[in-house]
């Protein structure tokens, strides 16, 4: 029988209910315990808040031994239907390699604007980097519906002044309601501990890197030398931007000597770097001869560690270019140098920093073969040149390089601003350089993103061994003691002549540029014979090839035996399209519209 006992002052309970509570209280006082010990096991190691919209945040912490982790993250969510504003991932200090992010998808909705994440993965005994950052993967004021649902709602956020994610007011407003609220905390096992200083947690990854270009900011173009005494083999670690296949922030790698690429940042190296769709990385080994290097890398006006536009990569710091070697004693086989893009002290064509509409030349003899470097940037697009350059051998008047848009490779900046950075051979004989430039987009006048080398708009040339300098000079046209007799830079309504005289018979070089449509030639040249009245020669459209630019502008180069006598040279233009006033598209080399005589100086020895 069931007794229930009073007492003055307390309740005197039956003795099997005393008996559950003090069952019960020694379970509490168990699982008080089993908690106190859990706590101890694990520890808040890295407690990490959102900063200012737009700013990265960074932690780090080392674990001693193999441990579980546990990660709780709260991220800014300001639309379902959008991606997420606020982001956090782990980063592992001496590979680089994400361990961990936040997962869009994962999580509950903590309200309508907050995202909470917990999670709990277990990492291997290292150093690791912890990142927060604040930013967003959509424009808000530059807003695209999506479907008439999209507008509708929009209509009713203004009508009613309800936040409207695509207003930059609203955005940044209900951000600093919540930023309190937002961050990441990770909690180890007495393994782990924090880290004060986080710059030193890549010190294991950087432990066998003998160049390395990070942390650049927006509007940069940085080249670095390095030389291998013996063939090694190269780890590239490089982070930029690339947006539907163009460059933007990139790195490349070529040989000083030979100009040639021997790796870039490109479509089939390239992965996603987290972040920002647009946040590309690419790690590669390649495989290089001793020789002489240069790394290089080029940043445009945007979306960089000095000010990111979207949510960065996952290794932000390391927005660049790193070289390491599999193996540290491979050290010693590297050695560093300043490199410098060209020398000005050896150039012999210098045409730099040209504005719009100019067309210069520049003028050098090749006293012994040789090999030149021709580094030159200007304009094209589409695969058509703008501002290009191109080199003629007076000689032959033949065309030995033109800047020509496959050559070319993105010069920095706007995807117009091109570069050809290469070499060539050439043989004994004069030459002249050409640069010519539309009406807009040059040097000091840049309607877009200016190059990585501004100052270099237009075309310079050296040897390509400095020690070479002795085999190039000076040469003027008009100093030529080959040339017979030149009239060019014709204008409309002119008849011009010039005469010569041959002491024997000898080859001569022809080279006439005029106009001439449908079989007629309207501006073109002949050449007479005094003696006898007789015309020697003249210029016939059947007997010409396109001159470039317009389809009428024609050109011809030929050789002729001529006896001994004395000629005359005859040129004749009508009332339209000539040097100076074209209606048309102009020849590649307008001030030659006219025509030269000379000897052909690969049989006369001049």
């Amino acid at each position: 029988m069931t007794r229930t006992f009073y007492s003055k002052g307390r309740t005197i309970l039956p003795d099997r209910t005393r008996l559950l509570i003090l069952a019960l209280a020694f379970l509490l006082l168990l699982f008080t315990g089993s908690i106190s010990r859990v706590a101890a096991q694990s520890s808040v190691t890295v407690d990490l808040g959102a900063g200012e919209f737009g700013e990265v945040r960074t932690a780090g912490f080392v674990i001693a031994d193999d441990s579980r982790v546990s990660i709780e993250t709260i991220c800014f969510d300001p639309s379902g239907a959008r991606p997420l504003a606020s982001k956090a991932w782990i980063l592992d200090a001496s590979t680089r390699m994400p361990v961990w992010e936040f997962s869009t998808h994962a999580g509950e909705q903590e309200d309508q604007h907050l995202r909470k994440v917990t999670d709990e993965i277990s990492l291997p005994a290292g150093t690791y980097e912890v990142y927060y950052a604040s930013y967003t993967d959509w424009n808000r004021g530059d807003w695209n519906p999506r479907d008439i649902g999209d507008i509708i709602r929009n209509v009713i956020r203004e009508l009613f002044d309800r936040h409207n994610w695509h207003n930059d007011e609203d955005f940044d407003e209900r951000f600093k309601e919540l930023q309190s609220e937002l961050g990441i905390q990770i909690r180890t096992s007495p393994a782990g501990r924090p880290v004060t200083n986080v710059d030193d947690l890549a010190d294991g990854f950087l432990s066998t890197a003998f160049l390395t270009i990070t942390g650049v900011p927006d509007d940069r173009y940085v080249a670095e030398g390095f030389e291998l005494k013996r063939p090694l083999d190269i780890d590239v670690y490089a982070v930029g931007e690339f947006v539907q296949g163009d460059a933007f922030d990139h790195a490349w790698i070529a040989s000083v000597d030979s100009r040639q690429k021997v790796w870039e940042m490109s479509s089939a190296n390239l992965q996603h770097a987290g972040g920002a769709e647009k946040n590309r990385l690419s790690r590669d080994q390649i495989s290089l001869e001793p020789g002489r290097y240069a790394a290089f890398y080029s940043s445009d006006g945007s979306h960089s560690p000095m000010e990111w536009n979207a949510i960065p990569p996952y290794d932000p710091d390391f927005w660049g270019l790193t070289l390491r070697v599999p193996d540290a004693d491979d050290l010693r086989h590297i050695s560093r140098f300043d490199y410098e893009n060209i020398s000005l002290d050896h150039a012999v064509v210098k045409l730099r920093g040209l504005g719009d509409d100019q067309h210069q030349t520049a003028g050098f003899s090749v006293v012994r073969p040789l090999e030149i470097r021709i580094y030159a940037i200007g304009e094209g697009r589409g695969d058509r040149m703008f501002d290009y350059g191109w080199i003629v051998n007076t000689d032959t008047r033949e065309q030995v390089w033109r800047m020509d848009y496959a050559s070319t490779d993105h010069a920095g900046g706007a995807s117009k601003n091109r570069v050809f950075d290469g070499v060539i051979k050439l043989d004994v004989g004069n030459y002249i350089v050409h640069f010519i430039t539309d009406g807009s987009h040059s040097y000091e006048d840049w309607n877009s993103d200016r190059p990585f080398d501004a100052a270099a708009w237009g075309v310079t040339i050296a040897p390509v061994d400095a020690d070479d300098s002795d085999r190039l000079a000076t040469y003027s046209p008009a100093d030529d003691r080959s040339t017979l007799a030149r009239i060019t830079e014709v204008i409309d309504g002119e008849n011009r002549e010039a005469d010569f005289t041959l002491e024997k018979e000898g080859r001569i070089r022809v080279f006439a540029v005029g106009e001439g449509v449908g079989g007629e030639m309207y501006d073109y040249g002949w050449i007479e014979n005094l003696d006898d009245g007789t015309v020697v020669w003249e210029m016939t459209f059947r007997m010409t090839e396109h001159a470039g630019g317009a389809s009428k502008n024609r050109m011809v180069n030929t050789v002729l035996m001529l006896p001994a006598g004395t000629y005359r040279v005859h040129y004749t233009s009508d009332g339209s399209h000539s040097f100076g006033d074209w209606n048309d598209a102009a020849p590649h080399e307008p001030e030659m519209w006219g025509i030269t005589v000379a000897h052909d100086r690969r049989r006369s020895g001049i």
